[in-house]
């Protein structure tokens, strides 16, 4: 877990798109919880997560599969790579004020690839439902993160084109 966490709390620090996502979510959990290869968690729907049909945002949702996603790859990984592709599918429509819970599984790790499923259940009607799922693919190479870092650090936008 300890993993999972300190990935988390370094995103609270980051400024952009992913810190204000996490903001978002992490202060509304109601848990959480990983074990190896896992990350579970709680995530209240509110307002800041919803869009202009108060549904939870398809945005928040991708952004939960890749979050939570390399959450669950921080447990078993020091490396935690970088997306070569994201999916996401919308079952079913999640209201305001919803409890959504998201449970992330690392399906596979070799030394380059992470494949890691995410899915997104609430209790709508009475009944608990799957209302999205996704799978995120990440390319693992430490080299690549310390040039993502280096070219940060200059005020760059990205690692060198010679991958």
């Amino acid at each position: 877990m300890a993993a999972a966490e300190s990935f988390l709390a370094e995103l609270a620090h980051v400024v952009g798109f992913d810190r204000d996502v996490v903001t978002a979510v992490v202060p509304a959990s109601v848990r959480v919880d990983s074990e190896k290869g896992t990350f579970a968690c709680d995530i209240d729907v509110t307002k800041n997560l919803a869009n202009r049909y108060g549904t939870l945002h398809g945005g928040a949702v991708a952004t939960i599969v890749d979050v939570f996603g390399t959450a669950a790859l921080a447990t078993v990984s020091d490396t935690l790579g970088v997306s070569l592709d994201l999916n996401t599918t919308f079952l079913k429509g999640t209201p305001l004020g919803s409890v959504v819970h998201v449970h992330a599984k690392v399906l596979t790790k070799t030394r380059s690839v992470a494949v890691i499923e995410v899915n997104l259940e609430a209790t709508i009607n009475n009944r608990r439902v799957r209302v999205a799922q996704g799978r995120h693919t990440k390319f693992l190479n430490a080299k690549v993160e310390r040039q993502l870092v280096e070219s940060k650090k200059r005020g760059g936008g990205g690692p060198s084109s010679k991958l």
